[in-house]
């Protein structure tokens, strides 16, 4: 089933995920990335169904946890334009080639197996 975890009202990832243990997994997610450094700085955690699947509201206690998590996720919105323009300014060093040779072959037969 899709799981969104919402962080103080803000969609922050979403997961598909069994619906056992859905408030551990929330605090074990949050303190794996980060977003919080104790348990305890959650001060809420409760589950609404949606119709496509569980969204697991967290509520922090810490504002300052709370602008961290929107400074990382603005560095994330920019990313993608960050690795465009590194791209686009990737220049060919003398002697190097442009692409790799083709090397991978891939029967379709084996995908009306595989389905």
């Amino acid at each position: 089933m899709s799981m969104v975890l919402v962080y103080n009202g803000i969609s922050h990832v979403v997961m598909i995920a069994t619906t056992k243990d859905l408030a551990v997994f929330a605090i074990g997610f949050s303190l794996s990335e980060g977003i919080i450094a104790f348990p305890d700085d959650i001060y809420d955690i409760w589950q609404q169904l949606v119709c496509n699947g569980i969204e697991v509201h967290v509520e922090l206690l810490s504002s300052r946890r709370l602008m961290q998590l929107k400074v990382r996720r603005a560095a994330w919105l920019a990313a993608p334009a960050m690795a465009s323009v590194a791209w686009s300014s990737y220049k060919i060093l003398p002697g190097q080639s442009s692409c790799l040779p083709f090397t991978q072959c891939f029967a379709l037969a084996m995908l009306d197996r595989g389905v």
